[in-house]
């Protein structure tokens, strides 16, 4: 016992004089180890007349957010152990190679010292950021708090804020010459923000000059730059009041601030310039486009006044066709004349045609992972409307991966997916007015061929018709408003004809399915793109099927419920609902919080009393509870101990995800995540007991997992290793639940592509 506790004290104090990240300090040198800020108001006010208090604290902490070593989740008053700091520690030399600097420069973090926090800079950018809120006259300073011999420093910001001033008057400002740029000035007046007794606000006044910019260039004034808008603010005529003006450079000439028109269009079109004739189709080297087509996506016109608007809508527009490599508009005077402009529009189309093979590894998020061998085709234009067709071929073969992958069968079969996508042009329905992309309408037909070793072979089909658009930036709609999907069974081994025959609702939602309806599928996504740092996405799913079908055998046979046909096969009734709410908080410089919580709810009627097998949730997967094989828990407190996979299936799921991403290296990124969920049916199966749902027992019917992995960046891919463990399984008695108590074998690995949300 004494040699034991002088281990401990040994590789603590080791730990401990790592931790303290003062060992490779130079002289002179002070380690940062954390801040706080203390806003207070000056002896004239008082706290509570302190407006948008909350917002003005966001901002003034968001410009001193230095993070030290081992920041707690980002925030920088809260300090953990620096484990990166003590790597970085223990293999710190003077060498440029080896091992250790391996070890220093892709494991360890340098220290955070205080002359890199500058907290000098920091007081001067906090005190900018409250006057810029209106709090003229903030004063502040900072203090250090040193620890061991001044070889660390925690830096505590003061501030003390007056009270804010207001717009006494508000006025727009013309020179004599510049009266034509009365309208657009007037109508701008109309829309600002800007109001007297409002609090000063930097932001809003730049919001309203680029509003003004705006206004001017899309009224035709194209030689008005966002600088000749000049803002002066005087503070002296009154008691905490401002007086805004807002007026154009007086320098510009008569010409700058005159209209211009645009009074030639030159397309040219695959390095060939385009004469308008009497022909129906712009022609290049290997394609061609209707006229009137392109010309409804073009909103540049000879005669109208020169827009900024219209011009980046024209661009956006035509990127968004997928067949132009690139797209790019000009303008230059015509003739010298400054008023007078050709605006230049360059197409430059992509190869119609391409085909590639393929041979690859296949991976499905549902927990299988093999070889595949496929093509790719896609051909752009099919008939002069940008109408684009993709087609996909695969033939694969799979083998399942993860906990209680020995009760689920290998897989192969041939897979083809095809596309037509088309612009939406001249919507009657004006589905897109104002969003820079255009409306598409699309019909896709997929099929496949599965064969599940141990129980069936399938083949099925889809087929879809429907709109997809996007009303403003990150809002995107699809809505299929004509969708078929048939399953049938080829053959079946005696394995599954036994598993069914003691199963009628499993038989109900596997046998001969027809799908008949229609759905709609609303995203947000706000997420920046570097790797999903910060940000929002949510998509909300609603499908409903064979109301319609339903409706015309009442019309014209009369069925019995339960047993309606459409062609001699029994047609799905049922409603389904799902949604997928992510949450993305950076807590670092390179590290990251990510949340997600899913759900869903299916509910057969009608002629259905079972969900369709393919429109039932499972859980499990490398991208839901890791490391547990998809359809092999569930559902609810079912335990299956034979067969897995085809009737481990629910009407209901909901799972919650959390992960916090960090950098380990410039390519090598770690993780540490959990997830909990389970499915459960709406009204308990008696062939699988404890299937169904319990309302007030859902956290203690769900599933637990945790464990970490790393993400390598291949430039074209995220390679993703995990290993994980079932910490917490509700098929166990109580007292055996938890991992250490069943004392069962439930870790695996996972190996995945791309993040998993």
């Amino acid at each position: 016992m004494k040699l034991f506790r002088l281990l401990i004290f040994f590789f603590m104090s080791i730990i401990l004089y790592s931790c303290s990240g003062t060992r490779c300090l130079q002289e002179g040198e002070t380690l940062y180890v954390g801040s706080t800020l203390l806003v207070k108001p000056k002896m004239e006010i008082k706290k509570k007349d302190i407006k948008y208090s909350g917002m003005k604290l966001a901002a003034a902490y968001l410009s001193v957010w230095d993070l030290p070593n081992g920041a707690l989740f980002g925030l920088p008053a809260f300090r953990f152990i620096p484990t990166r700091l003590i790597l970085y520690n223990w293999f710190y030399n003077n060498k440029e190679k080896g091992f250790s600097y391996w070890m220093r420069n892709n494991l360890g973090e340098e220290p955070i010292l205080l002359t890199d926090v500058e907290p000098e800079l920091k007081t001067l950018r906090l005190i900018e950021t409250f006057e810029n809120f209106g709090h003229f006259g903030t004063t502040g300073n900072y203090t250090l708090h040193y620890k061991r011999h001044k070889k660390k420093a925690f830096v505590h910001y003061h501030l003390e804020i007056p009270e804010a001033y207001t717009y006494r008057k508000i006025e727009f400002s013309l020179d004599s010459s510049q009266k034509n740029l009365s309208n657009s000035v007037n109508e701008r007046i109309a829309k600002t923000i800007l109001r007297p007794n409002l609090e000063y606000n930097l932001d809003s006044i730049l919001f309203e000059r680029r509003g003004l910019y705006l206004q001017l260039q899309n009224d035709g004034f194209c030689y008005i730059q966002e600088t000749d808008i000049i803002i002066e603010a005087d503070t002296s005529v009154g008691h905490k009041q401002v007086d805004l003006r807002i007026r154009i450079n007086k320098d510009l000439t008569p010409t700058e601030t005159t209209k211009a028109n645009i009074s030639e269009l030159r397309l040219s079109l695959d390095s060939v310039f385009q004469n308008k004739t009497e022909s129906t189709f712009y022609s290049y080297s290997f394609g061609k486009l209707k006229c009137n087509f392109l010309d409804s996506i073009i909103f540049l016109k000879v005669g109208p006044t020169y827009s900024l608007k219209k011009s980046n809508l024209t661009n956006n527009r035509l990127s968004s066709l997928g067949i132009f490599k690139s797209n790019y508009i000009s303008y230059q005077p015509k003739n010298g004349d400054s008023t007078q402009l050709v605006a230049s529009l360059v197409l430059s189309p992509s190869n119609a045609s391409n085909l590639s093979f393929n041979i690859k590894g296949s991976y499905k998020t549902a927990g299988y992972i093999g070889p595949s061998v496929g093509f790719k085709l896609s051909q752009l234009n099919l008939f002069g409307k940008a109408q684009n067709l993709y087609v996909e071929v695969d033939y694969y073969y799979d083998f399942p991966i993860g906990v209680f992958r020995d009760r689920i069968s290998n897989s192969s079969g041939l897979s083809a997916r095809s596309i037509i996508k088309a612009p939406y042009a001249n919507s009657k329905f004006r589905l897109a007015k104002n969003s820079p992309d255009l409306p598409f309408q699309f019909i896709s037909f997929n099929i496949e061929y599965n064969d599940r070793k141990e129980f069936f072979k399938m083949l099925s089909w889809n087929a879809s018709y429907g709109l997809s658009w996007s009303h403003k930036k990150n809002h995107h709609h699809r809505l299929d408003l004509l969708d078929l999907t048939f399953s049938d069974l080829l053959q079946t081994t005696q394995r599954f004809d036994n598993l069914v025959a003691n199963n009628p609702s499993l038989r109900a939602s596997l046998v001969n399915q027809f799908i008949f309806g229609l759905s709609y599928t609303y995203t947000y996504d706000n997420r920046t793109k570097e790797k999903f740092s910060k940000g929002m996405y949510f998509q909300a799913h609603a499908e409903s099927a064979g109301n319609f079908l339903s409706l015309t055998n009442i019309l014209f046979k009369n069925q019995d419920i339960g047993s309606k046909e459409f062609f001699n096969i029994k047609f799905a009734q049922f409603v389904l609902l799902s949604y997928d709410f992510r949450y993305y908080f950076k807590t670092g410089r390179s590290s990251s919080l990510v949340f997600r919580h899913i759900g869903g709810y299916g509910l057969p009627y009608g002629n259905s009393y079972q969900m369709p097998y393919i429109k039932q949730f499972f859980i499990g997967g490398t991208n839901s509870l890791r490391p547990v094989g998809a359809r092999t828990i569930g559902p609810g407190r079912y335990l299956e101990f034979n067969q897995g996979e085809v009737n481990q299936v629910g009407d209901i799921k909901l799972e919650m995800n959390l992960e916090y991403r960090f950098r380990i290296s410039v390519r090598v990124n770690g993780a540490f995540w959990s997830d909990a969920g389970n499915i459960w049916l709406f009204k308990e199966d008696p062939d699988r007991p404890g299937s169904g749902i319990r309302w007030g027992k859902i956290i203690q019917d769900s599933y637990l997992t945790a464990g970490t992995g790393v993400r390598i960046d291949l430039n074209y891919l995220i390679l993703r290793l995990d290993y994980g463990f079932l910490l917490y399984a509700p098929i166990f008695p109580d007292g055996y639940k938890w991992l250490w108590q069943n004392k069962a074998p439930l870790w695996h690995g996972v190996i995945g592509f791309g993040y998993p949300f």
